[in-house]
């Protein structure tokens, strides 16, 4: 699998991923379970490690697959029903 930036996991790297995660987690993955949660963390690293000019604007935030509004702009809008 690769990311927006290129950045590739080959299978042994989600293998290790596997067997991290159960060691930490007590919780055995799926191969699919774990490439996901794999991508997801190094997307997450490159995010963090990247300058700031080049991030993407936050407006909506992935929470277990939901699409949930910043806080900010939720506050407004309650703000504003007031």
């Amino acid at each position: 699998m690769t990311d927006r930036l290129g950045m590739q996991l080959t299978q042994e790297d989600i293998q290790e991923f596997k067997q991290i995660y159960e060691s930490e987690f007590g919780e055995v993955l799926s191969y699919a379970e774990a490439e996901e949660c794999a991508q997801r963390l190094l997307s997450l690293y490159e995010l963090l490690a990247s300058d700031s000019e080049s991030k993407p604007e936050m407006g909506v935030v992935l929470y277990n697959g939901n699409d949930v509004e910043k806080p900010s702009t939720r506050s407004s809008k309650t703000e504003s029903n007031n």
